[in-house]
């Protein structure tokens, strides 16, 4: 008698890294794209140790907009767009009497930059429930005390939800080295914090982890996207601020994405970016998918929108060589939402191809609707320019989704002034909320300058930061000092447990330890979905190092056996727990166990018996 088919699944998870330069790639800014057309093919590879009666093959390479899609394979097979849990797109090919092949997928895709910065949002952020399931952790979205503390001194003084999220993205943006040596696998977010590297699979990792630990809901998206090495996989992130918006913390794009980013689907994390085969057969076989290679045509662009505007100031204006002048540019936006951009200045050269001037600054700043952000920049003339000659045009400011202009700043060899400047400060450290008084001595009018607030003769430390003041006479002196506004942080949240698995009925605790940095009052209040009892607002007062908070709750007694969750908010930050409950039994599959039970008894009782 032959035996029924069997059925196998194998599944490969996407490595979503930039990959070698695609065929046909064209040179361009992605930067600078606001539309796309384009032509996408993709080729893959399916193989097996032998033929297969059916094998079902499901994969995450369609867009939002697309048309003319075509897939060209060997064999009886056909194909169709079907929807996962999620509401992402997959093609979906099914072979009957597979044999290995080839595969390949055409389309024609229609993509436009997206503009979905939120409007100002408080902070701390309370999220509302249907977002929950993007603030716990997950396979690759790991959050350990480490990264909770770190992303909340990073957050801390943030004024809004967009200005917080901004600045973690700065952090990771800055503060990881893309490496692609890392691109045949995927880091959680904990190893991603260790060793500070990684490619876009990590940034996203890192990134979604900062921001669910403080407060902020994110997930996970995959696409294509256009580098400097040409098309490939690429994953950024969604944030929710009222909605969900999109950043970029590999190319730090917040608030907008470029035309390039061309998207296939929204994810808890990467790991659930997967391809999955499965196919009937009578007994076992090998069976090797090669991850779609993209190939992109391109049909069409246009530019991307200017959303931002800039005025600026050159103080002094004309300079002598080897002198100083400071650069403000002042920034605002015509969008209707907050958005991030970044100010460079770009130098030009003379005649040896050397550049004319140095500068000192590089400045990424959020803004929202209605603000200014003053910048500044130190630009310096270089000391082997020509003599004989007035230098004009020195330079080009270059903002993202911005205008390009030329410095009002102009060099004159045959100037020769020069003053005396000297610039003082009682401390270049400071606690938050401290101010820090400065003095500037010049025989020349002068100008301070600071990304501090300044009243008076004081500048006035309100949030954690790396910040700067800037003295300038008007014949060409500047001086810089540093100052650092120390983290400060009241209080650290550390040591949260909870129970693995909760069952109906079931008291249980969640608990956490309060490192206390000089804090004296907490406030602890709770957001819990609707199958978890209501555990109150809570009050402390203490001064000891450490204290633990236990937390009392229980499920309902007729649970449905769906994940719950705690919002706990401790003064201003906020944790956030995932609770598992276990399935309810039903009622016919209690009588199912009972009767079990009992045969299982008898069971016992004739094996005994029959010994006896």
């Amino acid at each position: 008698m032959m035996s029924a088919p069997l059925k196998f699944t194998f599944v490969l998870i996407f490595l979503l890294v930039l990959l070698a330069p695609a065929a046909g790639a064209d040179e361009i800014n992605p930067q600078e794209i606001g539309y796309l057309e384009a032509d996408l093919e993709f080729v893959s590879y399916i193989g097996s140790s032998g033929k297969i009666d059916n094998l079902n093959h499901s994969v995450y390479i369609i867009p939002d907009e697309y048309s003319d899609l075509e897939v060209d394979g060997d064999g009886d097979f056909i194909y169709s767009i079907g929807k996962d849990e999620n509401g992402n797109r997959m093609l979906e090919i099914f072979w009957k009497d597979f044999e290995p092949q080839t595969y390949t997928v055409r389309m024609k895709v229609i993509n436009s930059a997206s503009f979905k910065g939120p409007k100002k949002t408080p902070f701390p952020y309370s999220p509302p429930q249907e977002t929950f399931d993007y603030l716990a952790e997950s396979e690759y979205v790991v959050i350990t005390d480490e990264i909770r503390e770190r992303a909340s001194e990073i957050v801390q003084g943030s004024t809004n939800g967009f200005e917080a999220v901004s600045r973690i993205s700065g952090w990771i943006y800055s503060g990881l080295e893309y490496d692609l040596s890392y691109g045949e696998e995927i880091l959680p977010s904990d190893r991603v914090y260790e060793i500070r590297r990684g490619t876009c699979d990590e940034f996203t990792n890192l990134f979604l982890a900062m921001c669910r630990s403080v407060g902020i809901p994110g997930r996970y998206v995959a696409g294509i996207t256009y580098s400097k090495d040409g098309w490939g996989y690429h994953a950024w992130a969604e944030v929710y601020l009222d909605k969900w918006i999109p950043v970029d913390p590999t190319w730090n794009e917040i608030g907008w994405l470029d035309a390039t980013h061309v998207e296939f689907g929204k994810f808890l994390d990467g790991g659930k970016v997967k391809v999955k085969t499965s196919y009937v057969s009578e007994e076992k076989k090998k069976v090797e998918i090669s991850q779609p290679r993209p190939d992109v045509e391109i049909k069409e662009t246009r530019p991307i929108q200017t959303l931002f505007s800039t005025e600026f100031e050159s103080y002094p204006q004309s300079i002598a060589v080897g002198e100083s002048s400071v650069l403000t540019i002042k920034t605002k936006t015509s969008a209707s939402g907050c958005l991030a951009t970044s100010l460079k200045i770009n130098p030009r050269v003379d005649r040896q191809k050397r550049p004319i001037i140095s500068v000192w600054g590089e400045d990424i700043i959020s803004i929202c609707p209605g603000e200014v952000k003053e910048s500044h920049f130190i630009i310096t003339s270089n000391t082997s320019l020509e003599n004989g000659y007035t230098y004009y045009n020195l330079a080009d400011i270059y903002t993202f989704l911005g205008e390009k202009k030329a410095i009002d700043l102009e060099i004159d060899p045959r100037q020769d002034d020069y003053s005396k400047l000297y610039l003082q400060l009682e401390s270049q450290t400071a606690e938050q909320g401290e101010k820090i008084k400065f003095s500037v001595r010049s025989d020349s009018p002068h100008r301070t300058y600071s990304n501090l607030p300044i009243v008076g003769n004081e500048v006035v430390a309100y949030k954690k930061g790396s910040y700067y003041i800037i003295a300038a006479t008007e014949t060409g002196q500047v001086v810089k000092k540093d100052i650092e506004v120390r983290d400060n942080l009241k209080f650290k949240i550390k040591d949260i447990r909870k129970p693995s698995l909760v069952k109906c009925g079931e008291p249980f605790n969640v608990s956490f330890t309060i490192e206390n940095l000089g804090e004296d009052y907490f406030e602890i209040d709770t957001e819990q979905s609707g199958e978890l009892r209501y555990v109150p607002r809570q009050y402390l007062r203490t001064d000891k190092e450490e204290e633990t908070v236990v937390l009392e709750t229980m499920l309902q007694e007729d649970c449905t056996g769906s994940s719950q969750y705690l919002n706990i908010l401790v003064n201003d930050q906020r944790i956030f727990e995932k609770i598992e409950a276990e399935k309810p039994v039903g009622f016919l599959e209690q009588l199912r166990i009972f009767f079990s039970s009992i045969l299982n008894r008898i069971s016992l009782f004739l094996e005994n018996y029959t010994r006896d």
